[in-house]
C-alpha cells in the first residue's frame, strides 16, 4: 500500500481545515466517529460487551463519539473507561455529552482499579482511543497498564487511530503497543502494522486516511 500522507502532514491538514476553512474541531471529531462506527458496526452484534478505552486527547474524544453512536443504535452493553489528567477541549466536550447521555463510565486516576481490570477482561470488543500520533515517548502509568491488560484480553480489539503506544516516530517507540487482532479493518487508518511482538513493531507504513486491512502477528500476551 502506498503512503498518502505522514502523521505531521495529516496534522497540518487538520490545522488547515480548522483555521483556513473554519471547520470546527468538534465537527472533524464527529465525522471521524461516524466513519469509524460505519466501518465496524456491521461486524458487531448488540449483545456483545463493548469497552471503550478513552484517553484525554482527541482520540479519546473520537472513541466517545463511537460509544454514543453505538448506544444510539441499541448497543447498550458498554462501558467507557476514562483516563488522562490533561483533557483537550474537544475531548472535554465529548465527555460532557457522554455524561448527559449517561453512558456507563469508569474514571481512573493514576492506578488501574480492580473493577476496571475485570471490565477489560470481560470485554468482547475493545476500542482503543488512548493515544495517537501525538504521543512522545513510551506509554507510562495507567496508560501502559491498560494496554498491557488489553493485550491479554480475548476481545476483538480495534484502534481508533494508530495503535496506542506507537506515536509518530516509530523508530523511537518502545513497547508496549496496543495490538489489534489479525486482519481487521479499521477506519481512518494512519499506519499499516505488519507485525507486533514483545520487542515492538517490525514494519510500519506511513499514514493512511481510508479503510483497509492490516495484520498483527505474535501479539504479546
Amino acid at each position: 500500500m502506498d503512503q498518502l500522507v505522514t502523521s505531521s502532514e495529516m496534522a497540518s491538514i487538520d490545522s488547515i481545515a480548522q483555521h483556513r476553512y473554519k471547520i470546527p474541531g468538534l465537527s472533524l471529531m464527529e465525522t471521524a466517529g461516524f466513519k469509524i462506527w460505519a466501518a465496524v458496526k456491521g461486524q458487531l452484534y448488540k449483545e456483545q460487551k463493548l469497552v471503550f478505552l478513552c484517553g484525554g486527547g482527541n482520540n479519546g474524544g473520537d472513541a466517545l463519539v463511537v460509544a454514543r453512536l453505538a448506544f444510539d443504535e441499541g448497543f447498550l452493553n458498554q462501558v467507557c473507561i476514562l483516563v488522562g489528567s490533561h483533557i483537550s477541549p474537544s475531548c472535554f466536550t465529548q465527555r460532557e455529552i457522554a455524561k448527559a447521555y449517561e453512558l456507563p463510565s469508569l474514571v481512573l486516576g493514576q492506578d488501574l482499579l480492580p473493577n476496571a481490570e475485570q471490565t477489560i477482561l470481560d470485554a468482547e470488543v475493545l476500542f482503543d482511543g488512548l493515544s495517537g500520533t501525538g504521543l512522545s515517548g513510551e506509554l507510562k502509568g495507567v496508560y501502559r497498564d491498560l494496554v498491557l491488560l488489553a493485550n491479554k484480553s480475548k476481545a476483538l480489539r480495534i484502534s481508533i487511530d494508530i495503535p496506542s503506544g506507537v506515536g509518530d516516530d516509530i523508530s523511537a517507540q518502545a513497547p508496549p503497543f496496543f495490538c489489534p487482532p489479525h486482519n481487521y479493518p479499521r477506519a481512518w487508518k494512519k499506519c499499516l502494522v505488519s507485525s507486533c511482538n514483545q520487542t515492538g513493531l517490525r514494519t510500519t507504513y506511513g499514514s493512511k486516511s481510508f479503510i483497509s486491512e492490516y495484520s498483527i502477528e505474535n501479539s504479546p500476551q
